[in-house]
């Protein structure tokens, strides 16, 4: 608990026995309005620093996570890299927010979920709130829906603050199965939201504007069906990419397919992005 001073040491005189020192402190966390020294608006400014996790079982096969604010400080840091290619470095998750459930975000050959984008690529970069449902329920049905707000935070990290470059992620997959397993339909899809405007962002024409004030949107569907015990497996998947920008609906979307068959004496796979 902080104490926050208004005013020197000053003794006080209780019945002629030894004097007492007070002062004018507040303490930080139980504190009332003090109208000389606080200011509108100043009554969450002692919440800095301030998170919460939560975990709820919403029924028998479904849980919900929540978190405000999470500290990651006790999280393994990424190895030292070199990385001279026209390619960003993958970079493991380790968060336990996101380790946490992750087979229900994982689409088959087709990475459309990468998580280490949110909440960092600056150091005072955090998740403002998150929230997350995931589970599988008896009549084979999965479901994993995820929605994070991110913002680059003032020194004080107050969780009831704005920051600045304020963006949204929301990630969906749901699927289906039959038979034990052996048939499985998925379909997913994610959002990228940026609500800066790009006129406030430095040059308007850098790429850091284009990065934090672009949205961009994916989508994909796979299946995967196994024959003979799981002898043979055949799969397929087919992802969508869509960028829109300047108000144009669409103006770029990349398309990319893949097909497997599988057998213990082979695999045969094909992939192709246009």
């Amino acid at each position: 608990m902080l104490e926050r001073p208004h005013a020197p040491l000053r003794a006080e005189v209780d019945g002629g026995g030894p004097k007492v020192y007070t002062s004018g402190s507040t303490l930080v966390g139980c504190r009332g309005p003090d109208p000389a020294v606080d200011g509108a608006g100043d009554d969450v400014d002692h919440l800095q620093k301030m998170g919460l996790d939560l975990k709820y079982g919403v029924t028998a096969d479904l849980t919900l996570n929540g978190t405000i604010q999470p500290d990651f400080g006790q999280v393994e840091a990424d190895p030292a890299t070199l990385n001279l290619s026209p390619f960003e470095t993958f970079f493991q998750e380790k968060r336990p927010f996101f380790i946490e459930g992750a087979k229900f975000f994982t689409m088959a050959n087709w990475n459309l979920f990468y998580s280490r984008r949110i909440g960092t690529g600056d150091e005072n970069s955090r998740i403002r709130v998150a929230g997350k449902v995931t589970g599988k329920t008896q009549s084979g049905i999965s479901v994993g829906l995820l929605a994070a707000t991110t913002d680059v935070a003032t020194e004080q990290r107050n969780p009831f603050h704005n920051g600045t470059l304020p963006a949204d992620a929301f990630v969906g997959r749901v699927g289906k199965e039959w038979k034990d397993g052996n048939y499985q339909v998925n379909l997913m899809g994610t959002a990228s939201l940026k609500r800066e405007n790009r006129d406030a962002i430095g040059d308007p024409s850098s790429d850091d504007a284009d990065l934090h004030s672009r949205d961009a949107y994916t989508g994909g569907l796979d299946f995967n069906l196994n024959f003979k015990n799981r002898m043979y497996q055949l799969g397929y998947a087919q992802t969508y990419y869509l960028e829109p920008t300047g108000g144009t609906p669409v103006v770029q979307a990349t398309q990319a397919k893949s097909f497997w068959l599988n057998n213990p004496a082979f695999t045969l796979g094909i992939s192709r992005l246009f």
